[in-house]
């Protein structure tokens, strides 16, 4: 594998080449001086240009494949309102909660209380959820009823998804109805291993190996701060119970967003390749582990059967480039149990649109858990900066009616100034009335200037620190 990177540290590229340096799958991107991509290029030479609208929602991905062209338009809530997929036109229609209410392509969409979806007409597909408002069942009614739980006809199908106590999906259990439509007949059982949380092993319902993940570290450069995504290294399978091993080996490589877009094996040959919309649609895919393979849009995992993708604290629908339900971090039982950062919550409430996926940005950003991502809390902490350089001027400013103490001269002499008011050498000062220029300030204000700053940016580096943490979490 290699990576490329232009002056200002932006991957430009990612390749997977052969031991003959031959290239086995690519992505290379382009930029605009607002650090948003612009162009996308893969190995089969397909290209895509990004256009997007002026609070970065991207609204246009045009494709030198006709079939890939989209078009997205939102209202101003924020949701998607028009999405065209090669020209043609879909509608999304919501209500005053955020709630989807119908699409062209799926039909009427029906919630509860709690924002959950629970039905959706056109395939008909009906979803249950526990006391945490995890989505606990899902159910496809082939007769196009909404059985409620129960089945309809023989070719009905539902998957139960159990948690443990950290909100980590540990068990899942597949059911087709029996031939007469009216018992749930269990399929299959998988469990799942983890390490943080991150999943490392599957298991089946006899507690036997069935898959292991090797994982390194993601796009946040750490081993989970962007939710494992882009982390993925290796998949294993064919355990042998008699000595432990693994005996086949397939290894993955991923876009610059943490796609997978192909896995290797061990004689350097196609296992599986896949290509995705800027939303996660799967375009196409190919190899003999392309089916078996689940971990592939964001590097999550999908459940084959309903398409929907599993974040860790909620599963995302990206026919419909929405989450299932309500960013839980709206919920007062969530930040209770999860000591949530206020300071962060209060960016989610403002947003008011708990629904939308990666703020309208999946080229540029990324959600590693289905909760707040990490671009918004260094937003916050960005504001919270700008608001105490603000209150610093205008305090250190106010600071020169006050008499004639001791004179400071900035830029070449900051630091010995900054060392003589007591302050960190330097630092500040400048910020506070400019560079190259001469000032004379009171101490006294001045270092009521420099506690009331240094308070605030503490408080901002802390609630950055902690909205990491629960971002990290």
């Amino acid at each position: 594998m290699m990576n490329t990177f232009d002056s200002v540290a932006r991957l430009t590229g990612t390749w997977l080449n052969n031991s003959t340096n031959g290239t086995l799958d690519s992505a290379t991107y382009g930029y605009n001086t607002g650090n948003q991509r612009t162009t996308f290029t893969n190995a089969a030479g397909t290209y895509l240009g990004y256009t997007y609208d002026p609070i970065g929602q991207l609204k246009i991905a045009d494709s030198s494949v006709n079939t890939e062209d989209r078009g997205y338009t939102y209202d101003a809530s924020w949701n998607l309102n028009y999405r065209t997929n090669n020209g043609v036109l879909s509608t999304f229609s919501v209500d005053n909660k955020n709630q989807l209410t119908n699409t062209t392509s799926v039909g009427t969409q029906t919630y509860d209380a709690n924002g959950n979806l629970t039905y959706s007409d056109g395939p008909s597909n009906g979803y249950g959820y526990d006391d945490e408002n995890r989505l606990a069942n899902w159910y496809y009614y082939d007769g196009g009823h909404n059985g409620n739980g129960n089945p309809t006809s023989g070719g009905d199908y539902r998957a139960e998804f159990v948690y443990d106590g950290k909100g980590r999906l540990r068990k899942r259990v597949e059911y087709q109805a029996d031939g007469g439509g009216t018992t749930w007949l269990i399929l299959s059982g998988t469990r799942y291993i983890y390490d943080g949380m991150r999943v490392i092993q599957e298991r089946n319902s006899a507690n036997t190996p069935l898959v292991s993940y090797t994982r390194g570290t993601d796009l946040s450069g750490s081993l989970e701060g962007a939710g494992g995504i882009g982390g993925l290294l290796g998949r294993s399978h064919g355990y042998a119970s008699t000595n432990g091993n693994w005996y086949t080996h397939n290894f993955y490589h991923a876009d610059g967003n943490g796609n997978v877009t192909y896995l290797v094996n061990s004689s350097q040959t196609l296992a599986a390749s896949y290509r995705y919309d800027p939303f996660g649609n799967t375009t196409a895919s190919s190899g003999s582990l392309a089916s078996a393979n689940v971990y592939r849009f964001s590097s999550k995992e999908t459940h084959v059967n309903s398409g929907l993708y599993y974040y860790g604290y909620r599963w995302y629908a990206p026919s419909l480039q929405r989450w299932l339900n309500r960013d839980p971090r709206l919920d007062a039982g969530h930040k209770l149990v999860r000591q949530a950062c206020t300071a962060c919550d209060a960016s989610v409430q403002f947003d008011g649109n708990a629904f939308r996926f990666c703020d309208n940005k999946p080229v540029t950003g990324y959600d590693a858990f289905g909760l707040l991502t990490q671009e918004q809390c260094e937003a916050r902490f960005d504001k919270a900066k700008k608001a105490a350089d603000r209150e610093a001027a205008k305090c250190a400013a106010s600071a020169l009616k006050w008499g004639l103490v001791l004179e400071i001269v900035l830029g070449g002499g900051g630091a010995a100034g900054g060392a003589a008011l007591g302050g960190p050498p330097g630092a500040g000062v400048g910020a506070f009335c400019g560079t190259g220029v001469a000032a004379i300030i009171d101490l006294m204000h001045y270092s009521h200037c420099m506690e009331k700053y240094n308070k605030i940016i503490k408080d901002a580096k802390d609630a950055l620190k902690e909205c990491e943490g629960r971002v990290n979490e």
